[in-house]
């Protein structure tokens, strides 16, 4: 399975602009070679830690997960053509 991960922006209905991240799955014919992907966007570090230092924590000192885990997909690899 291989994943893309896509940007939106919309028109929320009070007229603010909202963006969105979406990751979409897929099936590959091949995986061979290619390391699976990370779990967590590259974003996500600073953010989390932007996050922990808001709600009084320390940037890097806590951990709401271990981020650095790998996924069972792999990134942007070519749809199966089955």
């Amino acid at each position: 399975m291989s994943r893309i991960q896509q940007m939106f922006k919309y028109t929320a209905s009070d007229h603010s602009e909202r963006e969105l991240t979406a990751l979409f799955f897929y099936p590959l014919d091949s995986s061979e070679g290619k390391p699976t992907a990370e779990y967590a966007f590259p974003e996500f570090h600073s953010l989390r830690d932007e996050l922990l230092v808001r709600l009084g924590g320390t940037a890097g000192g806590e951990q709401l997960f271990d981020s650095n885990f790998k996924t069972w997909s792999y990134d942007d690899l070519t749809l199966s053509e089955k």
